[in-house]
């Protein structure tokens, strides 16, 4: 696991449920009063207890964040709840998201927040806006109409064309085989394991994190999609057509894009790790600065293409006589 640096952060009174700590690095991080749980997890023969964080069950969590609530609101929040938790029983749907600070650099004093881990496999967790504070009875309600709304389109098999996902969070491994997405809104939505083969998704907006992690996008029209910061790890692009598409800082980390055309697309600050380029024509692509260790770019086309202050390592695979020193790129262990 790559090592996160957070020496010296400060995490006082931080949520720290569900988050996968195991390789950070924590001497003299300030823990004062941050709340974790039986499912965070941390560096072998670290004492969080010792460090000053809490340990909390979900049904203190619950009260402690709903505790300047009126009776109304309480009451409605847990009418909600149930509400989601029914949701979860009948589509069997797991939107458990976990925090992944593997790759976080922090220096001394920083301070970090998130969304809280949530989960609804029969667990009621309290939701959080990625700033940390926690979705009101309302918006969560209007989140599970929105999600109702276009569940409903789906199976009524109705066009999906300008459809805002942006506030349908339960979508993980929906069926979305050959729907047509073009120009729809999907920034930050949640559709990672989510069958999107032959999907039109041109010119669709995959931005501000949206998660397809996993998700099956063979043969996708992405033409011209906004992929900036998009979570593809692990994702099947294989012979998806990314021309021109903007994946700027997205991380495509062990994703298969085998047959993918990514000619003119921008992927300054990708995460392309592990993936598996091989064979692609990439010429006028932009890979300044892509983080290439361990992928594959054998018998790929480079002509015109940009790797300037992209990283590599010996066991990046490029094309036969191709020099990446000459071309910008640098070695790292």
């Amino acid at each position: 696991m790559t090592w996160a640096n957070l020496s010296g952060a400060d995490l006082r009174s931080a949520e720290l449920y569900g988050a996968d700590l195991r390789g950070a690095r924590l001497e003299h991080a300030n823990l004062h009063g941050a709340y974790y749980g039986a499912k965070t997890q941390w560096p072998t023969g670290f004492d969080p207890a010792a460090a000053g964080a809490v340990f909390e069950e979900v049904e203190e969590l619950i009260t402690r964040q709903t505790a300047a609530m009126t009776e109304e609101e309480k009451e409605r929040f847990e009418e909600t709840l149930e509400e989601l938790k029914a949701m979860s029983d009948n589509r069997d749907i797991d939107a458990k998201q976990e925090h992944d600070y593997s790759k976080l650099e922090m220096s001394e004093k920083q301070e970090t927040s998130g969304r809280l881990t949530v989960n609804l496999d029969g667990h009621a967790e309290v939701y959080h806006h990625r700033g940390g504070e926690p979705f009101s009875p309302a918006e969560m309600r209007k989140m599970r109409a929105k999600t109702d709304s276009v569940l409903a389109k789906i199976g009524a098999g109705e066009s999906l064309e300008g459809v805002d996902f942006s506030e349908a969070f339960l979508l993980r491994d929906v069926d979305l085989t050959g729907a047509n997405l073009t120009d729809t809104n999907l920034s930050g939505v949640d559709l990672s394991g989510a069958n999107l083969e032959r999907a039109n998704l041109s010119n669709a907006a995959l931005s501000k994190k949206a998660n397809l992690r996993d998700a099956d996008l063979r043969g996708a029209n992405l033409r011209g999609a906004q992929l900036d910061t998009a979570d593809l790890r692990g994702a099947n692009l294989d012979n998806a057509d990314l021309h021109g598409a903007n994946l700027f800082e997205a991380n495509l980390s062990h994703a298969d894009l085998r047959g993918a055309n990514l000619t003119g697309a921008l992927l300054l600050f990708a995460n392309l790790r592990g993936a598996n380029l091989s064979g692609l024509d990439l010429k006028g692509a932009d890979l300044l600065c892509a983080d290439l260790r361990n992928a594959n770019l054998s018998e790929s086309n480079l002509s015109g293409v940009d790797v300037s202050g992209a990283h590599y390592n010996a066991d990046t695979k490029w094309p036969e006589g191709f020099d990446p020193v000459a071309a910008g790129a640098g070695l790292v262990d």
